[in-house]
């Protein structure tokens, strides 16, 4: 046997001896049923990155603070509850679109405790309602993803949630941020910002085995990173609080300006400091993030409905309602804000 075949061989055997378990890993891991997925977004060449249609999967947590539970999305890329029983719309006179980033699509709690599942079962026939949040979005991707696909189911009602990271740039997840990724058309208007996964990111994303070995990885990359201390016993962290700086103000009023020509409503609220809520007894210097943009929006005659004012009582009670760890809302702080959002939208229902 010459050389060259005995490599070849030695070739074939080693991709044998690596091949057929990691095959019958994932023959395994596709039994089990859906993904377990620690995202929801794929690259996106307009929206950088969003849903996929008719997509459903079992989410899993990396700080173990909430149980596996499947996220869906309907054929808009709209979370929805995969287990509640199908429901006919078209009847109801009011249609509300919610936007925005992860606090929004909410996929820590099952759909049904998520602050827009309680808002639609609050209103009933009265409206229909649904949840445009994903994750890592700003308002430039809030107001492309308006043009591509809101636009033509004719809200009449929209909801758009503020986070932090919309305008700091530290995350790298800031309108700014985006722009720079932006193709425009000749007058300097943003029409798509391409996202940048590759085809072999792409393709490996196809496979359950590629997100178990990540889920461990990321789980492991979480412990080395937040490793268990004091502060994290009292959920305190690093939250920025950026003032009202373009351009998300110019941005947020074109939003505005393109929903209300169609004769829809808009309405703006933000997700309240959970440094604030969970260390209530601590000084803090200056205006909340929340409280600027309600500022703002009163001088632009935007309808501002201020969650943090309510989240500042509940924490008064030392009633927790974000999780320990992770950033968001935990199930208690999304029956809360459903609270707020839906007596402030109650009343501007036909």
């Amino acid at each position: 046997m010459t050389r060259r075949r005995r490599l070849l061989f030695a070739l074939i055997a080693l991709c044998l001896a690596v091949g057929m378990p990691m095959i019958g890993a994932e023959l395994f891991l596709r039994s089990r049923g859906p993904l377990r997925v620690h995202g929801v977004t794929f690259s996106h060449p307009v929206l950088h990155h969003a849903h996929r249609p008719g997509w459903t999967a079992q989410i899993e947590s990396f700080t173990s603070e909430y149980d596996s539970f499947p996220v869906a999305f309907d054929q808009d890329g709209c979370r929805y509850d995969p287990q509640a029983s199908s429901t006919e719309h078209g009847s109801e006179p009011n249609r509300i679109a919610f936007l925005g980033d992860s606090f929004v699509e909410a996929y820590q709690v099952p759909y049904a405790e998520s602050f827009v599942a309680r808002v639609e079962k609050e209103f009933g026939t009265r409206a229909w309602v649904r949840n445009y949040g994903t994750t890592s979005y700003s308002p430039i991707l809030s107001l492309l993803q308006w043009r591509t696909s809101i636009k033509s189911w004719k809200p009449t009602h929209v909801v758009f949630m503020l986070y932090t990271n919309d305008v700091d740039r530290s995350t790298a997840l800031s309108d700014a941020d985006y722009l720079e990724k932006a193709v425009r058309d000749d007058h300097g208007e943003v029409t798509a910002i391409p996202g940048s996964e590759s085809k072999v990111e792409g393709f490996l994303r196809q496979f359950h085995l590629a997100w178990e070995l990540m889920r461990v990885y990321r789980g492991l990359q979480h412990r080395a990173l937040h490793p268990k201390a004091a502060n994290e016993s009292t959920g305190a962290f690093t939250e920025p609080n950026p003032d009202v700086e373009e351009p998300t103000p110019s941005i947020l009023l074109k939003l505005k300006q393109e929903v209300e020509s169609t004769g829809a409503r808009f309405t703006l609220t933000v997700v309240p400091s959970k440094l604030r809520h969970v260390t209530p007894d601590t000084p803090h210097d200056g205006p909340e993030f929340s409280d600027k943009w309600k500022a703002w929006s009163a001088k632009q005659g935007i309808d501002f409905i201020d969650l943090a004012a309510t989240f500042r009582e509940h924490a008064s009670q030392h009633e927790t309602l974000f999780f320990k760890e992770d950033i968001h809302f935990n199930p208690a702080g999304h029956s809360v804000a459903a609270q707020v959002i839906a007596s402030a939208l109650r009343p501007a229902l036909k």
